[in-house]
């Protein structure tokens, strides 16, 4: 069957030339007609084609309400507050935060819930789970949450905008560019960049990758500027790095299964690592503090996903298997413990931040 999308890319590169990689994810994620985040059919979950932490366990999103409550409580326990969740995917987070945190009914007069969801389809996923919950506002993007103070959460949000790529050549750090072969398949090619770009990593062996995201960049100033003007913390939960490793990051997932990002273009969840020291690097520049960056195992250890997992192993010991292996999943440095990364960041300096 043809894959109108991937002929809608052959088009462009034919007419104007290659397209970066950055273009690339852009249309993937973005096109209004194309994108994967449009097509009517599960992508989160067993049944799609990747799994969040989330899905695999109700104790993720306890801690994470958890923290929120502590966080609430550290910034005076305003009675009139954001709780923000950026790509709330399915909604199962939020669900199990707001569940968590009804013990608090404090927290729960004094909080208002806004979901960032590009997605039409995901929003009405997010409508449907979220139905019985507190009342939610939705929005396109940032500018029109309230100037609140705000608690701002991520779970694999950030690993979705576009990047570029640069190699290092003989001839010097080069783009790289998706283009067509003589048999018209979709290709990566080089195209030469300033001698001066990059100079500084020169020394670098030759092949070396350096990623960098611009509209992360910018979506991350925008973020800290609602903080910094309205108060509050962002917290940030993603697979990524601290230290840069020089090679390609970008991954495409299809039915749980990694695979090549030019197969069945528009229909693979198409993502990147996150760079957390250069977020981080930015943080500081712009003159918001933060936390971490940790280990998603370390952070989740710290918040208590043992005696938790204890709890409800003794309230049903016939789910004992499935709560450790879970547990486990989420924490082990061999699974998703190490890889996944926690970081925060707030609009002034705070102590015994919980979690790290």
């Amino acid at each position: 069957m043809k894959n109108i999308f991937e002929e809608y890319l052959k088009k462009i590169i034919k007419i104007s030339g290659p397209i970066s990689v950055a273009q690339f994810m852009l249309e993937h994620a973005n096109n209004p007609k194309f994108n994967y985040y449009a097509h009517e059919r599960e992508k989160i979950g067993a049944r799609g084609d990747f799994i969040t932490s989330p899905e695999i366990s109700q104790v993720f999103g306890e801690l994470i309400g958890i923290w929120c409550a502590n966080i609430w409580i550290l910034m005076g326990s305003p009675n009139k507050f954001n709780l923000v969740e950026l790509g709330p995917g399915n909604g199962t987070l939020m669900q199990d935060v707001l569940r968590t945190l009804k013990i608090i009914p404090n927290f729960i007069n004094s909080v208002e819930i806004h979901l960032i969801e590009n997605s039409d389809y995901l929003q009405r996923m997010q409508k449907n789970n979220l139905k019985n919950e507190l009342k939610i506002f939705w929005h396109k993007n940032l500018s029109s949450i309230p100037n609140n103070p705000s608690i701002i959460i991520s779970n694999e949000f950030l690993d979705t905008f576009p990047i570029h790529q640069y190699e290092l050549t003989d001839q010097g750090w080069a783009e790289r560019y998706i283009g067509l072969d003589e048999r018209e398949d979709f290709c990566l090619i080089n195209n030469k960049v300033n001698k001066n770009f990059l100079s500084d990593l020169n020394n670098l062996s030759k092949g070396s990758i350096f990623e960098f995201s611009p509209s992360l960049n910018y979506f991350f100033e925008e973020l800290t500027l609602k903080l910094r003007t309205s108060g509050g913390f962002g917290l940030f939960i993603d697979y990524g790095y601290e230290k840069n490793p020089y090679k390609s990051t970008i991954r495409s997932i299809s039915g749980h299964r990694f695979v090549n990002i030019f197969r069945d273009i528009g229909n693979t969840d198409l993502s990147a690592y996150v760079n957390f020291g250069a977020l981080r690097s930015l943080s500081e520049r712009l003159g918001i503090y933060n936390y971490g960056i940790i280990n998603q195992g370390f952070f989740l250890n710290n918040m208590g996903i043992i005696p938790r997992t204890e709890m409800l192993i003794n309230s049903n010991p016939l789910m004992k298997y499935n709560l450790i292996n879970s547990r486990d999943k989420l924490t082990d440095n061999n699974e998703m413990g190490e890889v996944f990364k926690v970081f925060a960041i707030s609009h002034k300096l705070f102590e015994n931040i919980p979690g790290f």
